[in-house]
């Protein structure tokens, strides 16, 4: 090989190489998927997009918030892919509003309502009807309008006919996850809360009778306006998976 072919073997040898390197270098662009989600799934997220990115490649990035809250940035606009309800009736009304692909909905959970209060009081209580006693000074629940927790212990209370009883010891929180922290902060004697938010170390829980509120079926769906629509019926998928569905049990919920 005489010297200049020399040369220009080497000249290539090492323009592949770095082109090589450059290739290497050059991160491969993560696929992401926005996820609008219920307060009452926020104790177990980390568990189920954990489990879900363990399965695939797209990253999932939550926003929690109240389902009524949340529906709302969606007709408005919000960038999410996906909605992970605490009941149908916003997903109902999105669907209505054309918002929502067509036959994307899917019932993931269902909801418990419960009665918790604290671990650490002398405070005991047996029954729904004991909030009407006179040491239970302030009882938290999410508020009606935007939080479908919020609505099953206002109907639970209505139809027990302990709502005029206790109308004045409400506590209205934003979110039911921040009914839950009024509960745990000690602010509250007590609260009607979701099971899925109750930390069992710090409380104590009764089940409230599911004849007093509509059933909270947990809905999702996929944004009709979403870039990420395939990525986004391939999460709705897990959802209803035998993983996903364990952990949606392990967390309080019942599943379909």
């Amino acid at each position: 090989m005489r010297s200049q072919e020399r040369v220009l073997y080497a000249i290539v040898v090492a323009i592949l190489v770095a082109l090589a390197i450059s290739a290497c270098a050059t991160p491969t662009p993560e696929r992401t998927l926005h996820v609008a989600a219920a307060s009452s799934l926020a104790p177990l997220m980390d568990d189920l997009l954990n489990a879900y990115e363990h399965t695939s490649s797209v990253r999932v990035v939550p926003v929690i918030g109240s389902s009524g809250k949340l529906a709302q940035q969606i007709a408005n606009g919000a960038p999410y892919d996906v909605f992970m309800s605490a009941n149908r009736a916003y997903v109902q009304q999105l669907q209505q509003q054309g918002v929502l692909l067509p036959g994307s909905r899917v019932v993931y959970a269902s909801g418990v309502l419960v009665l918790a209060f604290p671990r650490d009081r002398s405070l005991a209580l047996d029954d729904l009807s004991d909030i009407t006693r006179e040491d239970i000074v302030r009882v938290a629940m999410a508020n009606p309008e935007v939080a479908p927790y919020g609505l099953a212990a206002q109907q639970a209370l209505q139809r027990s006919g302990l709502w005029d009883d206790v109308k004045d010891k409400l506590v209205i929180a934003e979110t039911v996850r921040q009914a839950t922290q009024f509960l745990e902060t000690g602010n509250v004697d007590a609260a009607l809360i979701a099971l899925s938010t109750v930390n069992r170390n710090k409380a104590q829980v009764i089940l409230v009778a599911p004849s007093l509120y509509d059933p909270i079926l947990q809905e999702a769906a996929v944004i009709a306006r979403s870039p990420n629509q395939a990525d986004a019926r391939a999460f709705l998928d897990f959802l209803r998976s035998p993983e996903a569905q364990a952990i949606f049990t392990q967390y309080g919920f019942r599943v379909p």
